[in-house]
């Protein structure tokens, strides 16, 4: 049942209009309690009373019972009408009144469609949406803008109210500046969004730069390891062999010794049977015994000891001489699948760049601050400041060395050009403090310094051992957690332009080792 239906049947019969006060007659039926008292009153000059829905007739005027729930639902349905007419927009000059299309601002006048068409097009005939917006201070409709509190006024709020000597604009201008600021915002989102498009296709191809790489990689590796295999097994089956050998040897040359042991044994067995025949009957005296009497009837000790017969000395040798050419296989099948070869040179601080309060070990490995000036001669490559270079730079190649700090409870640890200030003891001469060095920190939180610019890190593992690695052709370097499992601290990006040293900033109470510097990569 639809809406007009359900409507109709709130109806009152007599004046067809929804309820007002509901109440129902003894037969059932419903009417508007003034509807039903004007019939019943007409009625009662003929002494009779009928229904007028049924006609059903009563003797005695009949009793009228209110109907709550009927009268709760016309209610209702009332009010819903009554808002539906106040919120419905009609034209000014229409009768009967008919919804309006549009509202022209100059003359405060809402138009039907049909009125539209006969109004003026001049551009002071600001047309909008229909609309109740009246000024509730002066009733009438909201024209302007106010750009100062940023709401809409009438005229003589702009002229005599609240906001006079504000800046005010008419409501079609400030809709339009409005809408070119949102046109603006809307270009520069759509800018960023297409920037951000840019940026995600660059990452989408790093992502599968990496994966091409790693698996190549990966490749390479797998194919490293059977070849190390085959190395393995071949040396393996030649080892096993040369002891298969020397056993077979051993076992042969002890079956043969038992094989004679055992003919001996027969001689010496039948000698004694007929000495023990002999013994009785013969004269001793007349019997030549000095036959019975071999000197050599028995093979030597060195003969019959069962360790003389393996060469352990030639499976060692064997194992040694494999293992050397096992390292240098590996070496070749690690160039020929095109995997670093990891190389092992010696990374020493060089004293004569160390500041006067710095020891430098004799093996020139470990460095710690003194308080003591050490007054050591003064020369161009010598710091001002706390800090140690290598002696050695990396003007090319791929290098990683290691620095244990567990004895520094202060530490600025990385790289840095030749070219960088020494005779200043300030942040011109500070690693990671200027354009010519990089460096990784420490002093109660962990950062990565450059050009002045830091950023912290904050998720890291208690530091004993720093790894750091260089790559300079490809301007990485890199710094890690060294222990059981490598873990990756900061990684810097640039364009290298000097040989790097490394560079270390030992301030009080500080002392750090180099572990030498495992190696530079060659590929």
């Amino acid at each position: 049942m639809d809406s007009a239906v359900l409507r109709a049947e709130l109806n009152c019969s007599i004046c067809l209009a929804i309820y007002t006060d509901p109440v129902m007659l003894r037969c059932g039926h419903n009417f508007c309690q003034a509807c039903i008292g004007n019939v019943l009153a007409s009625q009662e000059e003929y002494g009779v009373y009928s229904c007028p829905e049924c006609r059903e007739e009563f003797l005695e005027r009949p009793a009228l019972h209110r109907n709550l729930k009927l009268s709760s639902i016309a209610e209702c349905v009332l009010a819903a009408h009554v808002e539906q007419k106040e919120t419905e927009i009609l034209g000014t000059y229409c009768e009967p009144a008919i919804p309006a299309a549009k509202t022209c601002l100059h003359c405060n006048a809402s138009l039907c469609q049909s009125h539209l068409q006969k109004h003026s097009h001049s551009k002071e005939h600001i047309l909008s949406e229909p609309t109740h917006r009246r000024c509730s201070v002066h009733n009438e409709i909201l024209m302007y803008y106010c750009c100062n509190d940023n709401v809409c006024i009438c005229a003589s709020c702009g002229l005599f109210g609240d906001h006079r000597g504000h800046q005010v604009e008419p409501l079609n201008k400030a809709s339009e500046k409005k809408k070119q600021r949102l046109n603006t915002i809307m270009d520069q989102l759509v800018s960023k969004k297409e920037n951000t498009d840019k940026q995600i296709q660059v990452l989408l191809g790093h992502m599968r730069d990496i994966q091409e790489k790693l698996s190549g990689l990966h490749g390479r590796v797998i194919e490293l390891f059977k070849d190390i295999e085959k190395l393995l097994g071949a040396l393996e089956h030649k080892v096993l062999g040369e002891i298969t050998r020397q056993e077979e040897q051993g076992l042969r040359h002890i079956s043969e010794l038992v094989q004679r042991l055992e003919l001996k044994k027969d001689e010496i067995s039948k000698k004694i049977l007929y000495i023990e025949a002999m013994h009785d009957t013969t004269d001793p005296l007349r019997t030549p015994w000095e036959a019975f009497e071999e000197g050599d009837m028995l093979p030597r000790d060195n003969d019959i000891n069962p360790v003389s017969c393996l060469d352990e000395a030639s499976i060692s040798l064997m194992l040694d001489k494999g293992f050397r050419n096992f390292t240098d296989q590996v070496l070749d099948l690690r160039a020929k699948r095109q995997l670093p070869v990891l190389q092992l040179p010696d990374l020493l601080l060089d004293v004569t760049t160390a500041n006067n309060y710095i020891v430098i070990s004799d093996d020139m490995k470990s460095a710690s601050f003194t308080s003591k000036d050490l007054r050591r001669p003064d020369g161009p490559e010598r710091f001002l400041s706390c800090q140690v270079l290598s002696t050695d730079g990396f003007a090319s190649g791929q290098h990683y060395w290691e620095v244990d700090v567990s004895k520094a409870k202060v530490w600025n640890i990385g790289v840095a050009y030749p070219s960088i200030e020494r005779k200043i003891d300030g942040p011109e001469s500070y690693i990671g403090f200027n354009k010519k060095s990089w460096s990784l920190a420490f002093q109660n939180t962990l950062g990565a310094l450059h050009n002045k610019i830091g950023q912290k890190i904050t998720d890291y593992p208690p530091l004993q051992t720093l790894g750091i690695f260089l790559n300079y052709e490809a301007g990485q370097l890199s710094f890690y957690e060294e222990s059981d499992t490598k873990r990756h601290l900061h990684t810097f990006t640039a364009t290298f332009t000097e040989p790097l040293h490394a560079a270390f900033f030992i301030p009080e109470n500080s002392n750090i080792t180099v572990r030498g510097g495992k190696g530079a990569y060659n590929t």
